[in-house]
């Protein structure tokens, strides 16, 4: 439009230009309304996000909380734990440890760390730990030891100066094998417990084997009294017949086999407590004294006996042929420990045994004060195996011919009828240590009137003799023997003892009776009848029986008693000593 007028086309291109401008003033406002509601939209999403935050914060303050309380439960159930835990390095030093660890082996826990742990075990435990450790980091495989403290480290509950704290040792690997840790558990009371069913159970065998030992003894004490009737019968044979003959050597062959049978037989009775014995106090050391000139010819020059007396008077109640038994039975058995030679110790001591030594078992007497006899060699010693079966009646570790298996068990028996205890220890190649314990006796008593068979005194008499035995063999042997040396006999069981005794108020002289029979022992018969007859004299005769207890095998103080089996010349001489004023016993 040049010359001031519009052409078509030119109004065509103003109202496109128009339409443009409109379209891009739209553009304008819609852009507008768009940024409006993105920033809307932003601070909605960033109110929604602080909102986030803030829950996110308050779950992270309650998270951490709840981490922090169960962070210290389970320090709380590490230190506290019933077991000990501590970390091991490789070379075996303590880098961490609980409390329980630390109370375990009574030490600070700073001083703890750092240490190394077999410095806190007993020297002889030491070799068995460190070979468990290796083994567990060699092969990076579990393993476990049980070991006893070093005592100067543990002085604290659970332990004593007599015993160390026991303790099991499990070791696991971790940490690639850098580290091991050890799980410490306190199992003292479980091994005190342990060794105490086992002394009950091995007292609970020893009560058998007892029993067993006892029926056995029942049965050996009729056979003994049929010894008895042999021997008696034999000497009064042998009397009738001319020292000449072959006879009677035949006699005297017979009447040394059942004297021998007789001491067998007074052995095993011995052991069975089921023997009469007649206790008097005396001093150990004086009856040690007497033997050991016996037992220096017994024993060969290439042993050497030596002999260690108590510096106090050492009492004791026994009686004195069973000390000389347990003595001599311990002492050659030390002699034929020793072929080659060797010594012999024997010890005599006064020893107070206390509460807490029995309780550990420390010794197997129970408290009170006790008089020692102590017999070591050096004997070959004893195998492990065999020790428990030492004193068990016909044990033994020599050749056949070289002993019957009683010894021990002899002395066994005698120490259990003197209320006393006795303990062997022993490893091979050793030697072996036995000790026994007696009750101590601070004085003396009565002495017991046991009669002394004195061959000088005279044996024929007339007076009236009731004797009184279970046996019927017996009855008329013993009959036989007393009528031949002039003295008028009733004979009879202990009922029909009690009669004759009130028939014959003022006429009879002397009970000679046994002292174990299964209808009235010894002692009740003769109270019943002293009671009829207040001056008769009494005396006792051995005798076995499993009917009487064995609190009744033991001679009371004031007795008269004669041991079976005996001469026709042993009964006379007693039966004079009895019946004959002192003097002329």
């Amino acid at each position: 439009m040049t010359d001031g007028t519009f052409h078509t086309h030119d109004h065509s291109l103003l109202r496109c230009t128009d339409e443009k401008h409109l379209r891009n003033s739209e553009g304008i406002e819609s852009d507008y309304s768009s940024s409006r509601m993105e920033m809307r939209r932003i601070i909605h999403e960033l109110s929604v996000h602080q909102i986030e935050r803030v829950i996110q914060k308050d779950e992270l303050l309650l998270s951490r909380e709840k981490l922090e309380k169960s962070l210290e439960y389970f320090i709380e159930l590490y230190d506290f734990a019933s077991q000990g835990f501590l970390t091991l390095s490789s070379d075996g030093t303590i880098l961490e440890a609980n409390l329980t660890a630390t109370k375990l082996l009574d030490v600070e826990r700073s001083r703890l760390k750092g240490s190394r742990f077999e410095m806190f075990v007993a020297f002889e435990d030491i070799s068995v730990f460190n070979a468990m450790i290796d083994n567990v980091f060699s092969f990076r495989r579990s393993g476990f030891c049980e070991i006893s403290l070093y005592r100067d480290h543990v002085e604290s509950a659970g332990a004593t100066s007599l015993t160390p704290r026991i303790l099991r040792v499990d070791a696991l690997i971790r940490n690639d094998n850098q580290q091991c840790l050890l799980v410490l558990s306190d199992i003292t009371r479980q091994k005190q417990i342990e060794q105490e069913n086992a002394r009950l159970q091995d007292a609970l065998e020893n009560f058998r084997n007892m029993e067993m030992v006892g029926q056995l003894a029942g049965g050996m004490a009729h056979y003994n009294k049929m010894l008895d009737v042999i021997l008696g019968h034999a000497e009064s044979i042998r009397k009738e017949v001319d020292p000449a003959s072959s006879v009677r050597s035949n006699l005297e062959a017979i009447q040394k086999v059942a004297t021998r049978s007789a001491e067998i037989t007074g052995q095993l009775l011995d052991f069975a407590c089921k023997r009469v014995a007649i206790p008097k106090i005396i001093g150990l050391d004086g009856m040690a004294e007497g033997i050991i000139t016996m037992l220096r010819r017994l024993i060969d020059e290439s042993i050497t006996l030596v002999w260690v007396p108590a510096s106090r008077n050492a009492l004791i109640k026994i009686d004195p042929v069973q000390i000389d038994q347990i003595i001599l039975n311990l002492c050659l058995n030390s002699r034929d420990a020793m072929v080659a030679g060797g010594k012999i110790t024997m010890e005599t001591g006064r020893v107070t045994v206390t509460k807490e030594e029995c309780a550990h078992g420390h010794c197997c007497a129970a408290p009170g004060e006790y008089v020692k006899l102590v017999v070591t060699d050096d004997g070959c010693g004893i195998d492990t195996k065999d020790l428990p079966h030492i004193f068990e009646p016909f044990f033994t570790t020599k050749l056949a011919t070289d002993g019957n298996g009683l010894g021990l068990s002899t002395v066994y028996g005698i120490v259990k009828q003197s209320n006393g205890s006795i303990k062997c220890e022993s490893k091979p190649g050793h030697g072996a240590t036995f000790t026994l314990f007696f009750p101590h006796h601070r004085s003396s008593a009565a002495s017991i009137r046991t009669v002394q068979l004195n061959p000088s005194v005279a044996t024929q008499g007339e007076e009236t003799i009731l004797l009184v035995d279970d046996e019927s063999e017996v009855l008329e042997l013993l009959k036989e023997m007393l009528e031949h040396y002039g003295y008028n006999v009733y004979t009879a069981n202990p009922a029909r003892a009690i009669l004759i005794a009130e028939q014959h108020r003022g006429g009879i002289d002397l009970l000679l009776t046994d002292v174990m029979m299964p209808e009235m022992n010894g002692f009740e018969l003769a109270q019943r009848i002293k009671s009829v007859v207040p001056d008769i004299k009494v005396l006792f005769m051995s005798g076995y029986s499993t009917d009487v207890i064995s609190d009744d095998t033991i001679i009371q103080d004031g007795v008269n008693f004669i041991q079976k089996p005996f001469s026709f010349k042993a009964l006379s001489v007693a039966v004079r000593a009895i019946l004959n004023p002192v003097s002329e016993v």
